[in-house]
């Protein structure tokens, strides 16, 4: 086999996973509404992916630092296509309860062990490859929000959702061509040292803060631009697949200068937080060209950051437990989110659908001005270098 197109397998697993995995849980909900399931049942179970992360983040990054990190990826593509073959043949609410728990599992683990392939994968060039591995997830998700909204808008959701069952399963294949990494033993003390670092609980506890707005888009993007702004589905599909690849491209641009040496992790982590955050609340004022303008400068500023923070858990983490440690990471993350989620959704239902994007904008500014302030009291190593 040519050894480019070996090298980049890896990538092409990743759009084809985050084009058939990711994206389509968007239109989950529209789905089993038109199934005839209440709002408060939609919201269980969509709610169980965010419960399959805090399951699974942490327990399958150790097993990426401990063995094959094919073997974690294969499960969780032969439990995404149960999945999405399950839903279209089971209706009731608890045979669908135990089918998003598996596939929330099935999703969170496959894209954790994506990840961590990435910061396991030891090259000179290490912001290039993080950038380059964003640029491909929202590539991926990109097109997937297009194909899925001109598919569903002509055929059964049953049949696409089976067709996705398919594809899955035989994505496995493509782990046979990609390579494999050292592993070994690992013991939980070490992960618990290493996290427990300050500069880490610091770093943490921004995260936190930042990934709030998640929350806010989770349970308040779709319906901001279909209610608020009157865009149809595929007009809305369009809107966040466009805007979604300056995300990737923001974040392979900015990768490559952080391995050139012309921006630091610092820089770009306050210039991330600090744009992200005020075109998440720009994004919310019509005309809606303005208001794609804003979401586009929106996703720039959180590239710019995820490839940051990329780059700062490779510098901090022994590589023999970077997956481990990197899983703890994200699992602040989805807490995060969460917990945005609770917050903004209120606000949103109260106060109407762009209150939850300011406030959560405003939320990522001071988070921002915090990590500005305070970061030399707590990074005195090289790991902001």
């Amino acid at each position: 086999m040519d050894s480019k197109f070996k090298k980049f397998i890896p990538f092409l697993i990743i759009f084809l996973f985050y084009f058939v995995a990711r994206i389509s849980f968007f239109y989950i909900p529209i789905y089993l509404n038109l199934t005839g399931f209440s709002g408060f049942e939609i919201g269980l179970l969509v709610a169980l992916s965010s419960v399959a992360a805090f399951i699974s983040f942490f327990p399958s990054g150790i097993v990426n630092d401990r063995q094959s990190i094919k073997k974690p990826l294969a499960i969780s593509f032969l439990l995404l296509g149960a999945f999405y073959f399950g839903i279209t043949v089971f209706k009731s609410f608890a045979e669908l309860f135990v089918l998003f728990l598996l596939g929330g599992i099935g999703l969170k683990v496959g894209t954790n062990s994506l990840r961590n392939f990435f910061l396991k994968s030891q090259t000179e060039k290490k912001g290039e490859r993080f950038g380059k591995y964003q640029l491909f997830v929202m590539f991926g998700v990109g097109a997937g929000v297009l194909v899925f909204s001109l598919l569903v808008s002509s055929l059964h959701f049953s049949l696409v959702f089976q067709a996705i069952a398919i594809f899955l399963v035989i994505l496995i294949s493509f782990l046979f061509l990609m390579d494999d990494f050292e592993s070994g033993s690992t013991k939980i003390q070490e992960y618990k040292n290493d996290f427990l670092r300050k500069e880490v609980i610091f770093f943490s506890a921004i995260l936190f803060l930042f990934t709030m707005h998640w929350g806010a888009e989770s349970t308040s993007y779709g319906l901001l631009l279909t209610k608020d702004f009157g865009l149809n589905l595929t007009e809305a599909g369009r809107y966040m697949a466009f805007s979604l690849v300056f995300f990737g491209v923001s974040a392979y641009f900015y990768g490559k200068k952080l391995d050139e040496k012309k921006a630091t992790i610092p820089q770009l982590m306050s210039y991330g937080m600090i744009i992200s955050g005020l075109m998440h609340v720009l994004m919310v004022f019509e005309p809606i060209w303005f208001s794609f303008i804003a979401r586009v400068a929106h996703e720039l500023g959180d590239g710019i950051f995820q490839v940051a923070m990329l780059f700062w858990i490779s510098n901090s983490f022994e590589f023999r437990r970077i997956a481990g440690n990197a899983s703890l990471i994200m699992t602040i993350t989805v807490l995060g989110e969460i917990t945005g989620a609770l917050i903004f959704s209120t606000i949103g239902g109260l106060f109407g659908y762009g209150s939850a994007f300011i406030s959560s904008g405003v939320l990522s500014i001071l988070a921002a001005l915090i990590f500005i302030i305070y970061k030399k009291n707590f990074f005195k190593n090289n790991s902001l270098n």
